[in-house]
């Protein structure tokens, strides 16, 4: 709910509101899956399905509706980071090799880098794997929102 205040503080304050909804980011953490969503392929060998986003509530109290979302370009271009950040190399785990957009949720089949391309992202899939990295944080720009 803080995010959320504050969000709507730079919003209403804002000389132009649309560069506020272009450039403030949104978090939310949601958990790894254990098991292969029924229906879909299994994860290859350097590979991980993530729920990225459900139709639950948050831990700042809000809901991110899947048919408000718009995965098109994230699909073809988008990373998978650690903590958010690309401003280094190191930082770029991955990309999507698969994202389903369902009613109440939208997952990913997240591709990572060989210990070739980035020893950091062959280390976190290896935390993946044995159970330490339990959770992954979905980054969106809001560009609408309403209250409930």
């Amino acid at each position: 709910m803080e995010y959320m205040k504050a969000f709507k503080s730079l919003l209403k304050n804002a000389s132009d509101p649309t560069k506020v909804l272009a450039e403030v980011p949104y978090r939310k953490a949601v958990p790894i899956l254990k098991a292969v969503p029924e229906g879909f392929s299994a994860p290859g060998e350097r590979e991980a399905w993530f729920t990225m986003t459900n139709a639950g509530v948050d831990r700042e109290g809000d809901i991110i509706v899947s048919a408000g979302v718009d995965v098109e370009q994230f699909s073809e271009y988008g990373s998978v980071l650690w903590g958010h950040r690309a401003d280094e190399p190191r930082f770029i785990l991955g990309a999507p090799a698969e994202v389903v957009k369902e009613e109440t949720r939208i997952l990913i089949r997240a591709n990572f880098l060989g210990e070739d391309a980035n020893p950091d992202a062959a280390r976190v899939l290896n935390m993946i794997k044995a159970g330490a990295v339990r959770a992954m944080s979905v980054g969106i720009m809001i560009h609408e929102y309403s209250e409930a």
